[in-house]
């Protein structure tokens, strides 16, 4: 018998044939049948086994018969160390094309029983390779891509499906913490029997990980009751389905646990929100940002000066008003983001002053206009404390708070509890660059800028000592008494980009 290894073809003694007329020779055709039964299997996963085309042209006796099986096991399974790189790589594709064979001929478990052969091969590939296999090497699914809109479909149009549906949470470009894949979540319309029942569909627009491919998915959601709570599929990086739950820890933040399947833990992935990293169709419409500005004078209001960097028009509003008021830059201060506006909208008897003295612990809160486009345009009030007298990296002009705020915080007054401003909300620390660098999410880890530089910056105009030299006339300890009060002092500014 010859049996085909890493050097082509070699022959096995224990294989030849043996005729020996003068002794009795038993025919064992249950041993003769396992005998070919091993030669097909070992040509199924692989490996080229010759015999006699005619069984009755083996014969031998009882112990040989034992022995020539024993010998046949062990000539399969050991001649694949000295098989060549792409001889595993050929045995491990014909594992993967009888196997998807046996599926449609509905014969599961032996399918199965192939795919674990597949593995097996694919190992025995990877190690033959040693050190010089690629990612696209290691790579290996038994799994066939699913393209929901088309495997030609462009970036351009994914972006496009995104923007169609921009004011639902999920739709958008989501990042993997490991910056391993990128994808755009989408609303999803296919319904493909398999996923029939899921609303969501996560496509992949970029990805660094060798078998992905733009426009294959790679999660499926479905609603549940909760807003903030996902269930559906997800599909890892060797496209083995599990089942997942998804939370919305945040606006910005979704964490996917998976199900722990058969000699497989689960595991748990986190995404952010980010930007695509390909270009966006440009839009005609006209781009505006919002935040929060507050009231220092009789015409004059404070806020960040990133606030109305690059401005075309600035305007402020009172909630439940139709009017709007314009107002122009009067003074900036860009290294410490302070600017001062202008405006012929006039407030008489503002009764705060501004107060430079501050304290470790000492109870904070602010009044603003966070996430106008998600939640109502009302006043937003969150309160806490002064968390350290200096910022990042030991930063003297700013105060960490714990304070919560939100994009469109940016600009608000920071109150002590006597309603006198301490501050000026500014910024929060960075969740996606913390996460990198040290492994774990920020919490509540935010910043305003010290009084003392806007005090410095309101020495510079002429209403200085009227600004300055005021006192504190509110009375009321409180708090929500002492809310509506200095909500006739904040509002919300629109400027136009």
């Amino acid at each position: 018998m010859l049996i085909q290894g890493g050097g082509g073809f070699r022959f096995s003694p224990f294989f030849a044939y043996i005729p020996n007329p003068s002794v009795e020779h038993f025919c064992l055709d249950c041993t003769i049948n396992f005998i070919y039964l091993l030669k097909k299997r070992a040509n199924q996963i692989g490996y080229k086994v010759m015999l006699p085309h005619s069984k009755q042209r083996i014969r031998t006796t009882p112990l040989l018969s034992l022995i020539l099986v024993l010998a046949l096991s062990l000539t399969i399974s050991s001649c694949a160390v000295f098989r060549s790189p792409a001889q595993h790589k050929q045995a491990r594709d014909t594992c993967i094309a009888n196997s998807k064979a046996a599926r449609a001929r509905g014969h599961f478990e032996y399918a199965k029983s192939l795919e674990k052969q597949a593995r097996i091969n694919h190992n025995r590939y990877i190690k033959s390779l040693g050190n010089t296999a690629t990612a696209d090497d290691r790579y290996f699914s038994l799994h066939e891509p699913y393209f929901p809109f088309g495997k030609s479909i462009s970036m351009l149009d994914l972006l496009k499906k995104a923007q169609e549906n921009q004011n639902d949470f999920l739709t958008g470009t989501w990042l993997w913490l490991n910056n391993e894949y990128e994808a755009v979540m989408l609303k999803y319309h296919d319904r493909k029997p398999e996923f029939a029942t899921f609303d969501y569909v996560g496509v992949i627009t970029d990805a660094s990980h060798s078998g992905w491919q733009r426009g294959e998915a790679k999660i499926f959601l479905k609603k549940t009751a909760s807003p903030s709570l996902y269930t559906g599929t997800y599909l890892a990086s060797d496209k083995q389905k599990y089942g997942c739950t998804v939370i919305a820890k945040n606006q910005n933040l979704l964490e996917v646990s998976t199900a722990p399947q058969k000699r497989r833990p689960g595991f748990t992935v986190q995404l952010l929100r980010g930007k695509s990293k390909q270009k966006t169709p440009t839009s005609t419409t006209q781009r505006v940002a919002t935040g929060t500005v507050f009231f220092i004078g009789k015409n004059l209001l404070v806020t960040n000066y990133h606030v109305i960097k690059n401005n075309k028009k600035i305007s402020f509003s009172y909630p439940k008003k139709n009017k709007s008021y314009t107002a122009k830059v009067a003074l900036v201060d860009a290294n410490n983001d302070i600017a001062i506006l202008r405006t012929s909208e006039s407030k008489k008897d503002i009764p705060y002053k501004i107060e430079s003295s501050l304290s470790l612990g000492q109870e904070t809160f602010t009044l603003g206009f966070p996430l106008t486009t998600i939640l109502s345009q009302d006043y937003k009030y969150t309160q806490g404390s002064i968390s350290a007298l200096n910022g990042i990296n030991n930063d003297p002009r700013k105060l960490q708070i714990s304070v919560p705020i939100q994009p469109g915080n940016s600009g608000g007054p920071l109150f002590d509890q006597k309603g006198n401003i301490v501050g000026i909300v500014s910024s929060s620390l960075n969740d996606l660059y913390t996460m990198s660098q040290t492994g774990s999410l920020p919490q509540n880890i935010n910043f305003a800028v010290k009084s003392d530089y806007l005090i410095n910056l309101i020495k510079l105009l002429p209403e200085q000592r009227a600004i300055l030299n005021r006192e504190n006339r509110l009375t009321a300890t409180d708090r929500a008494i002492l809310i509506q009060k200095l909500k006739n002092y904040v509002v919300l500014i629109t400027v136009s980009l």
